[in-house]
């Protein structure tokens, strides 16, 4: 059974928008929402609506299972939407990113 933290949304949403390296006030803009509504809801202050939860959706691209629960493991397999391991190759540099391949290719193809 699934229950809400506002806390530990907080931190999903705060560890993601830190990601990108953006404020609570840009990242409050990019969704469209003020910036006090935005820092209550990363301090687990405040319910999010439901609107504002779509807005974070489309703006982040993070699966909302990922967003409220912190299940990982509900990723879209087809667009690896919301998995954090593609968030952080994002934000890699091109040759670290084959660096990360090829650990990874070790990973997977040994005995």
């Amino acid at each position: 059974m699934y229950t809400l933290d506002n806390k530990a949304i907080g931190k999903r949403l705060s560890s993601y928008r830190k990601s990108l390296h953006l404020t609570q006030e840009v990242f409050a803009e990019l969704l469209d929402i003020s910036y006090s509504y935005y820092q209550s809801i990363e301090y687990g202050k405040n319910n999010m609506s439901l609107s504002t939860l779509v807005k974070i959706k489309n703006a982040t691209r993070l699966s909302t299972d990922y967003l409220l629960f912190g299940d990982v493991y509900s990723i879209d397999k087809d667009t690896f939407e919301g998995d954090p391991t593609i968030a952080l190759l994002k934000r890699c540099s091109e040759a670290d990113r084959k660096f990360a391949y090829e650990i990874l290719n070790l990973i997977l193809t040994r005995p």
